[in-house]
């Protein structure tokens, strides 16, 4: 999703069925980043769900529901989540393709999904302008809190669903050192940034 910056995304109007939706800029290139969605209730706070996303491999990796004041997040609160506005469609489209993709890839979605999901209410969901995966596969970044074990789990699953070859990876740290996987010489030929 290749998208304009916004130069002014806190006083953002009430879009689709009362439903206000913000992404991360850049997040298809990115691969990692927010869609925030909040429906105002009454004139004083919101409810606000955001999730974390990964379009490049994992899917949703968090969904965090609050109730926001909604002077506080008109305010501050979107200008310091460095988001920018979208459709509510479009923010729906790209949270459910994504949790598609992943679980073709072999990864759940967080237990709260389906109450994140609820946000949405009626609002149909609309394909992005954007393919998930990295250059056409699926490409797993590790993230600060991804331990050892998790990052072992997650390159075995790809090389069952995608092939030693069919993904790239970029580890933050000694990946060679620690990783103890079978088979995942091929997928290390293929880590790194493309």
């Amino acid at each position: 999703m290749t998208q304009k910056k916004s130069t002014s995304t806190t006083r953002a109007a009430v879009g689709e069925a009362g439903v206000s939706a913000f992404a991360s800029p850049d997040l298809s290139e990115a691969g990692q980043g927010l869609v925030l969605i909040a429906r105002p209730k009454g004139s004083a706070s919101a409810d606000v769900v955001t999730f974390l996303v990964d379009v490049h491999c994992l899917g949703v990796r968090k969904v965090t529901l609050s109730k926001v004041p909604l002077k506080a997040l008109l305010d501050d609160g979107l200008s310091a989540l460095r988001v920018v506005p979208i459709s509510a469609s479009e923010a729906r489209g790209i949270v459910e393709g994504v949790v598609a993709f992943s679980k073709k890839l072999g990864f759940s979605a967080p237990d709260n999904l389906i109450e994140g999901l609820a946000v949405f209410g009626g609002i149909a969901p609309q394909k992005p302008p954007f393919d998930f995966g990295k250059s056409g596969r699926p490409f797993y970044t590790q993230q600060r809190g991804d331990d050892e074990d998790f990052v072992e789990i997650v390159l075995a699953r790809l090389a069952k669903s995608c092939g030693e070859s069919g993904f790239g990876y970029l580890l933050d740290g000694p990946s060679e050192d620690w990783l103890d996987g079978e088979g995942l010489d091929s997928a290390e030929d293929e880590g790194g940034e493309e």
